[in-house]
């Protein structure tokens, strides 16, 4: 995805963008991408503050339903996401695969990132893609520490996703894979069972911030 975007996030080009297109930063490429999607997946601080400070908007999706604020998390800067979020992206504002900010952080191991969003109250409950939720998702990773993270902000263990797995079962799975350590997923499974049949799973819930 980097490569897509590297011929023309370049300093100059988003000046000139800038002093003479009135707003011509906005504009879309052919995949419906902007400078700062750009800038926000190569992980480009003063080009996103630039485009921030002259009012580049931190909420406009590509025609994934991808944002800044997603291209950033993919890209793990931590200072990325806290800039886009200053000037008002939408941390809960998901893709059209229902994927949010914290599923992706989450499935590409930025556990920074995780911890930020999870400290804005975004919605560790809701379910995503084939009604994953950010639980799921961690344990498929084998990721301790955000699923304490996720256990601690009250996650449900007894969610199901549409093939009926809870986050309990996927970590039960990983124990026979050859290629998973079983020491993590044992501690995982440990993690779970403490609060197996505390919480009941909530409903579907599908959020599209607009």
């Amino acid at each position: 995805m980097k490569k897509q975007f590297s011929h023309f996030v370049k300093k100059s080009a988003v000046q000139l963008a800038i002093k003479y297109g009135k707003g011509g930063f906005d504009k879309r490429d052919s995949n419906g991408r902007t400078l700062l999607m750009a800038a926000s997946i190569e992980g480009h601080e003063d080009i996103v503050t630039m485009l921030l400070d002259n009012g580049a908007n931190p909420n406009k999706e590509d025609n994934n339903g991808d944002t800044p604020l997603i291209f950033a998390t993919l890209n793990g800067n931590c200072n990325v996401v806290e800039l886009l979020i200053q000037a008002g992206a939408y941390p809960d504002k998901a893709n059209k695969k229902d994927t949010t900010p914290l599923m992706f952080s989450i499935t590409h191991d930025h556990e920074n990132i995780a911890g930020l969003l999870l400290n804005l109250d975004v919605n560790n409950n809701r379910y995503g893609h084939e009604n994953w939720t950010p639980l799921m998702y961690a344990t498929y990773r084998l990721s301790e520490y955000i699923i304490k993270k996720l256990l601690q902000y009250d996650s449900y263990v007894n969610a199901q996703n549409i093939y009926g797995q809870t986050a309990y079962m996927l970590a039960k799975k990983g124990i026979s894979h050859p290629f998973i350590q079983q020491g993590n997923s044992l501690v995982i499974i440990q993690l779970l069972e403490q609060y197996m049949g505390k919480r009941d799973a909530p409903p579907l819930v599908y959020f599209r911030a607009k």
